[in-house]
């Protein structure tokens, strides 16, 4: 991870605005909430093209009007990092591991998705694949498949030590978060907006493929709660969606009025992401000390929506 002031430099240095918006990108994913907090007045000082690209960033609003999660990075190789407190103890606490889809977010900055979810009750491990092989061949030289991946994340974070397991993906994450979460004995595996990918393209480049889907019948009995979230009008993630449904025992939610593709960032701007979090990590959404913008009544909950559409 590259230091903070690494981080503020290229964005005050940035040249073009395209540099900027880049360089501010680097701060929400790389920084946690409370290093972000610390650079308010830095960021502050800042004009030209490096005021112009944080003046519209979400989790810097955020911080202005709330704490900061007091998370701390630790990184286990690059593109997978634990963000973790030193207490409470683990075992008093729920692991979730965080799957980035093709932009290497969470449909949201890193920053942003750590906000809305209380330190007192999760450490989190976020990955991401800049191979965009949907985990299948692991991430970089942390991992070469998806198993040795679910072995290790879990072994270096010592996962059997905490409550309970989340495993969840945005994009293209949604799935292989499933999978990660059938093979992990996940307590709930979660995909938003998870769409298929056609594996031709890496026939064609020469690449093996697993022999073994987590996604088939033989996990229909996996004990875990499985749930895909999508956009009731995103076409291809609705079929994704039902598609995983007729193999897995699936509580699938459409969230109604939403047409694109990226449903978190949209709940977000309604105000519904601390509640749309608190429903499907099991917390009370009164944890995350955030100020609670009216959301859109058409949202619903992922509680009210799994009622609606039971697997």
């Amino acid at each position: 991870m590259r230091r903070a002031g690494e981080l503020l430099y290229n964005l005050r240095a940035a040249p073009t605005a395209a540099a900027a918006r880049h360089a501010l990108s680097a701060l929400e994913d790389d920084l946690t909430p409370s290093q972000l907090a610390d650079l308010l007045p830095e960021l502050d000082r800042l004009s030209g093209l490096a005021r112009l690209a944080w003046e519209p960033s979400d989790i810097i609003r955020e911080l202005r009007e709330a704490d900061p999660q007091p998370y701390v990075r630790r990184d286990l190789a690059a593109d997978a990092a634990l963000f973790s407190t030193p207490s409470p103890a683990p075992r008093d606490k729920s692991l979730i591991v965080a799957l980035c889809g093709r932009s290497y977010r969470l449909m949201v900055p890193w920053s942003l998705f750590l906000q809305f979810l209380p330190a007192s009750r999760f450490d989190v491990v976020i990955l991401a694949d800049r191979s965009n092989n949907d985990y299948f061949t692991g991430v970089g030289d942390y991992a070469t498949d998806l198993w040795s991946l679910v072995k290790r994340t879990l072994s270096d974070v010592g996962a059997s030590r905490y409550r309970r397991l989340y495993c969840y993906g945005a994009s293209v994450g949604g799935l292989a978060a499933l999978r990660f979460g059938v093979l992990a004995g996940a307590h709930r595996s979660i995909s938003v907006g998870g769409t298929l990918t056609w594996p031709i393209y890496r026939l064609q480049s020469g690449q093996s493929l697993p022999a073994y889907e987590p996604i088939c019948a033989c996990s229909s009995e996996h004990r875990g709660h499985v749930v895909c979230v999508h956009a009731s009008d995103a076409r291809h993630d609705r079929a994704a969606a039902m598609h995983v449904q007729q193999i897995l025992k699936v509580s699938r939610i459409p969230i109604n009025g939403i047409k694109r593709h990226n449903i978190v960032y949209m709940i977000y701007r309604a105000g519904g992401l601390p509640v749309f979090n608190a429903e499907l990590f099991d917390f009370d959404p009164a944890l995350v000390n955030v100020r609670m913008r009216r959301a859109d009544g058409s949202l619903g909950s992922p509680a009210a929506g799994a009622a609606d559409a039971p697997s």
